[in-house]
C-alpha cells in the first residue's frame, strides 16, 4: 500500500469512526506528529481525535484531492 493509500485509509476510517482500528493499522507506535496543539505522541492525538469524533458525530469528510511525493502526502478535504 502506497503512503497516499495509507492516509486515505487512515482518514477513511476516523471519518466513520472507526478511530482505534485506523490507528492500529496506519499509525506507527512510535510515531511524531507535529502540531502545536497537541502533545506529539500517538496517545495524545488519538485522545484528541476520538474526542472530536464524540464531539461532532455526523462530520463527514470528503476527500477532495490527495498527492504523495516521496514520505509526503498532502490531503484536501472538507
Amino acid at each position: 500500500m502506497s503512503k497516499k493509500e495509507m492516509a486515505l485509509s487512515f482518514l477513511s476510517l476516523v471519518a466513520t469512526r472507526n478511530i482505534r482500528k485506523a490507528y492500529d493499522e496506519c499509525i506507527a507506535p512510535n510515531f511524531i506528529h507535529h502540531n502545536q496543539y497537541f502533545k506529539g505522541d500517538r496517545p495524545s492525538l488519538l485522545a484528541a481525535t476520538e474526542d472530536a469524533a464524540n464531539k461532532n458525530p455526523n462530520k463527514v469528510l470528503e476527500v477532495k484531492q490527495a498527492f504523495e511525493d516521496g514520505n509526503t502526502v498532502v490531503t484536501i478535504h472538507t
